[in-house]
């Protein structure tokens, strides 16, 4: 969003503990007092800026927990306040290294490509066949969880369907008026969707699926992120979608994820299959190079990845013990993100959505200024 684009960062100091830690306790903290905090540079407005990317809320409870001695494996509480006062500044002074894609290219032979085929020949169809919504007023009914539509796939083709190489099976399309204004709204044009997500290029399959089992595909642009969902989460998703729908209607600056279309594809072969998914913007998709990126939960106990130091690059996601930046935002911005982010977390309260967190992306303009 507008607000987000520009930011300072601090002036290089020495404090006795970082602003994350000031929560925490325990024995043998003095001797880790004595250790000087690195803080990056000062970047100011005629030096350079630090922009960082929309925000999204994820599915966790701000549960702001203390570290307690022998929580790590027996390790004591003041060596691993050592070392994680030690990653905390390595990674964030760590040059980022060149720009590198995500994930794992799905291509032929890759046990999901046939999915991929299947979900990019049911969006073609969807979205192609769809007219442009004439208003943004849409009735009760739109939003009726069983308001969907089945669409069957033979290999050989149908009426409304083209021939293809992949195995039979039937799209859903759950909710389709919502999410094609959504898109609309959104400014979506329906042709570069289509591009984006069935083009020549092949999806990519993200490392490691999340928390939830859940896996997610990055569409070649970087436009578009597509994560498959259980069924539970699909009916959570439908129940809030009026609110939803009227929430990023009111308010154009909303921190809270773009959703662009929920679907199912069900195999109708030998292997009885279904994989319900949805269609999000990935707000990591820039102008500018995105060097650093953190998700917030402002949580303390296990807030710091767990990845060693040598593989953190610009595309590993760190959390709240790995921030060691203030951003300073001009007076009316701050204002305006806070009431936003009320806002938003007043819907998800009203929803009874728990597990959410703020995902901030960093670039430096100067890329050696973090040095």
């Amino acid at each position: 969003t507008k607000l987000l684009e520009e930011l300072e960062v601090t002036e290089g100091k020495t404090v006795s503990l970082l602003p994350s830690q000031k929560i925490l306790t325990w024995p043998g903290v003095e001797a880790v007092l004595k250790k000087p905090v690195w803080r990056p540079p000062e970047v100011s407005a005629d030096q350079g800026r630090v922009s960082v990317s929309s925000v999204r809320r994820r599915s966790s409870v701000s549960d702001l927990d203390s570290l307690t001695a022998g929580e790590d494996g027996g390790e004591d509480a003041s060596t691993r306040a050592d070392r994680a006062w030690s990653r905390t500044l390595s990674c964030i002074r760590a040059p980022p290294r060149p720009g590198k894609k995500q994930g794992e290219t799905i291509s032929k032979g890759h046990r999901n490509y046939e999915l991929m085929l299947n979900l990019q020949l049911g969006i073609r169809h969807a979205v192609g066949r769809q007219s442009a919504p004439t208003s943004l007023d849409l009735k009760s009914s739109a939003f009726d969880p069983k308001e969907k539509v089945w669409t069957r796939f033979p290999p050989e083709g149908s009426k409304h369907t083209p021939p293809h190489q992949s195995c039979d099976f039937r799209w859903k399309d759950y909710c389709p008026l919502v999410f094609r204004t959504l898109r609309k709204l959104f400014d979506v044009d329906p042709a570069d969707y289509m591009i984006s997500i069935c083009g020549d290029d092949a999806l990519l399959e993200l490392s490691s699926p999340g928390k939830s089992g859940s896996f997610f595909y990055l569409t070649n642009d970087d436009k578009y992120m597509i994560k498959t969902m259980k069924k539970a989460e699909v009916k959570v998703l439908l129940r809030m979608l009026p609110a939803y729908y009227k929430h990023v209607r009111n308010y154009d600056n909303t921190l809270i994820t773009k959703f662009f279309g929920l679907h199912c594809v069900k195999i109708t072969g030998g292997i009885q299959k279904k994989v319900r998914f949805v269609i999000m913007g990935n707000l990591f998709c820039s102008r500018y190079s995105i060097h650093r990126r953190f998700d917030l939960k402002g949580s303390s106990l296990g807030r710091m990845t767990d990845k060693p130091l040598d593989q953190i690059d610009e595309t590993t996601t760190l959390k709240d013990l790995d921030l060691n930046f203030i951003f300073r935002l001009a007076g009316s911005w701050f204002q305006e993100f806070c009431r936003q982010v009320d806002r938003d977390c007043e819907l998800l309260e009203q929803e009874r959505i728990m597990d959410y967190s703020l995902l901030v992306g960093v670039h430096f303009k100067d890329r050696q200024r973090q040095c």
